[in-house]
């Protein structure tokens, strides 16, 4: 069962300001905010992305860079820190934290440059994301924006807020504008689903053959170079810091992975 629940911080206010020299930036890459009825199919978003999980967001930390080193201009960019709670596909090269970089943010001088396409993020927020393998890209969830699912109080949205009714025939539908949000997946269904989806496609040998997604930190032109993996093939390692005897539970789950020839079992590490 899925216990654990958001803490929202204080909503960011953002002043936003026209970067009209962005547009012309050969980094920036334009998308437009898909119809719910045209939205990628279940299918198409687990196979694109190098790895799929959800989590809260822990830290944002805002930089101004400039995306290759001939290029005329520095734009700002937000890295969003995430402590992962569920994974379905894939894994961190940090084990339990992903760090993830999105053009936009707020620059030095105190103006603030938003993509239409980009989401924005929140501490204390809690997203379930289709990631790519690659992250040294503008946006690295799937399909920018229709990668990135928000959960408020275990019920799971679209990134534009609008309500995730069903999954069906592999697709993902949502409610219609207006109507509320008491049809909204809880978000345990929304996992068990995706998670079936990944081993319908995958092998359990496909899936130990995956490597690990980068963060990528602040400061940096790319991606952490490849570490070591702190994180086994099919759970998430218990918080460094913390008491980490083995307990019933985990012996528990170890000999399930086990018996489930490598399969990933769903496991949620508690919030503090």
């Amino acid at each position: 069962m899925c216990n654990a629940r958001p803490a929202y911080g204080s909503p960011l206010i953002l002043v936003v300001v026209a970067w009209t020299l962005i547009l012309g930036h050969p980094g920036y890459s334009q998308g437009v905010m898909r119809e719910p009825g045209s939205e990628p199919s279940l299918s198409y978003m687990v196979k694109e992305a190098g790895f799929i999980f959800s989590g809260t967001v822990e830290k944002l930390e805002f930089r101004e860079s400039r995306e290759s080193p001939d290029a005329p201009n520095v734009v700002p960019s937000t890295y969003v820190t995430y402590r992962i709670e569920y994974l379905l596909k894939g894994r961190s090269a940090e084990g339990t934290h992903l760090t993830l970089r999105f053009l936009g943010g707020q620059a030095s001088d105190g103006r603030y440059l938003e993509v239409s396409h980009i989401p924005q993020f929140q501490v204390g927020s809690r997203d379930l994301l289709f990631v790519h393998q690659n992250t040294a890209i503008d946006c690295p969830i799937v399909d920018c924006p229709s990668g990135r699912f928000r959960i408020i109080e275990d019920l799971v949205y679209g990134n534009d807020g609008l309500p995730v009714v069903s999954i069906r025939k592999g697709h993902i539908l949502y409610d219609t504008p207006g109507t509320g949000s008491s049809k909204a997946l809880r978000h345990e269904y929304v996992v068990e689903e995706i998670n079936k989806e990944v081993h319908r496609l995958y092998t359990p040998k496909e899936q130990e053959g995956w490597p690990p997604v980068q963060s990528f930190q602040p400061g940096q032109e790319n991606p952490s170079p490849l570490q070591e993996d702190q994180s086994p093939p099919a759970a998430i390692p218990p918080m460094s810091g913390k008491n980490q005897t083995q307990t019933e539970a985990d012996r528990v789950e170890e000999e399930a992975i086990k018996q489930n020839q490598g399969n990933p079992v769903l496991r949620e590490i508690p919030l503090p």
